[in-house]
């Protein structure tokens, strides 16, 4: 359902990935993994529609992101905390994705808030609906964004960096989430991370940003060692 085809990424004369040639449909939880400055964002950015690559084609659903319309909405992405919102509560924060699928009027049915209310006891929000976005805690507001973008009901979640800001116990905490949904809503997850042992942990595929290349490889032993040998850390 993913495909990149001679993909060049960067912006102006900078070039960070180039000759990027992927296909990819059955993996769950993508991990993107790379240094700073590696280009990571910046991929998921072109991903998402949000840049234009400077070279090349990506293929979501067999659908070129450049021939996207309304009608084709595959794509659902959380970049950074929205903090344009701060006063708004949980339940209409979470709405708020779901709004593209209300008609001409603007209005949501009775099976947009049924599937919005699935997303929530999903993802065990309950009580945190009537709270004040701003109120959360960090990890609270990352669930919480989390639950917007799967309202929007696509194929494909694009994470940046969700564990940035998260202590290890809520790291785990959510990539153990993450495996749930997928498994739960047929979904695909892209996540960019810094923590390697958390991705090596729970991705089934990985795309590995080395040397302006995009890599890809599957979970074993060998690429794991691979993995941390780029990444400069001990494999114990």
């Amino acid at each position: 359902m993913i495909e990149l085809e001679n993909l060049h990424i960067g912006y102006g004369d900078v070039v960070l990935i180039e000759d990027a040639h992927i296909q990819s449909g059955k993996s769950k939880i993508i991990a993107l993994l790379g240094r700073n400055g590696s280009g990571k964002s910046t991929l998921l950015k072109t991903l998402a529609g949000l840049q234009k690559p400077l070279k090349g084609n990506i293929r979501i659903e067999q659908i070129c992101i450049k021939n996207y319309t309304n009608n084709h909405l595959h794509i659902a992405a959380v970049f950074q905390f929205n903090d344009a919102l701060l006063q708004t509560d949980v339940y209409s924060f979470i709405s708020f994705g779901r709004y593209h699928h209300a008609g001409a009027w603007g209005k949501l049915k009775k099976t947009d808030y049924a599937y919005i209310d699935f997303i929530i006891k999903l993802m065990k929000l309950d009580n945190l609906i009537h709270k004040s976005y701003n109120k959360l805690s960090d990890g609270e507001k990352q669930k919480v964004l989390i639950a917007r973008a799967l309202v929007q009901d696509t194929r494909l979640i694009i994470l940046d960096e969700p564990t940035a800001f998260l202590d290890l116990v809520n790291k785990n905490e959510l990539f153990n989430l993450i495996t749930r949904l997928s498994d739960n809503t047929n979904k695909i997850f892209i996540v960019s991370t810094h923590d390697v042992d958390i991705a090596v942990k729970y991705a089934d595929e990985f795309w590995v940003i080395h040397n302006r290349k995009l890599l890809q490889m599957y979970p074993s032993a060998d690429s794991k060692q691979i993995i941390y040998g780029m990444f400069g850390i001990a494999n114990v």
